[in-house]
């Protein structure tokens, strides 16, 4: 018997079943977790076979350790609805099914990278980055403002160029 822990999950796999109700290793291993002082969630608990998805820690590790389908949809619905309505009706239909406060930009970016740790040079992944590096060219302008400047004692104006996204956030 193999386990492995991330946090406070834990999880074991075997070739043989030892996880049936009454056999002595599922109730060894609830004696040790007790005895350490923690308690077991029942409701989390579960027993996948090896015909079955297996996900561990949001990672899917059946065959070879992969990402979830639904993050990869979710990530290329976001682009798409960037690519075809531009970027504030991506942001809205991504805000529309959160209220964490989490910007799209940041989301994307974060879920890419995820992506690409775990599968490293996947071309699915490449290509999905790609189409977000196109967005974000695209969507970019450069603006020049005059900006004030306080020096010497006295006024000086000098001339700022800004990049600045098609939703009129400055890029930083």
């Amino acid at each position: 018997c193999n386990y492995s822990r991330y946090a406070d999950d834990i999880t074991f796999s075997s070739n043989v079943n030892l996880f049936t109700e009454n056999h002595d290793f599922i109730n060894d291993v609830y004696q040790v977790i007790e005895k350490a002082g923690f308690v077991v969630n029942k409701s989390k608990e579960r027993l996948q076979c090896n015909h079955q998805r297996q996900i561990c820690t949001g990672l899917v590790v059946s065959e070879i350790v992969n990402v979830r389908k639904c993050i990869i949809r979710e990530i290329r619905s976001l682009l798409y609805i960037w690519e075809r309505y531009g970027y504030s009706a991506a942001e809205k239909a991504f805000c529309s099914k959160r209220n964490d406060g989490v910007k799209l930009l940041p989301f994307i970016k974060g879920r890419l990278s995820f992506i690409s740790y775990v599968k490293k040079n996947n071309s699915q992944c490449c290509k999905l980055r790609e189409r977000l590096y196109s967005l974000l060219k695209k969507g970019i302008k450069k603006i020049n403002s005059t900006i004030s400047i306080y020096e010497n004692g006295k006024w000086i104006d000098r001339l700022q160029e800004q990049e600045v996204y098609e939703d009129g956030l400055v890029k930083t």
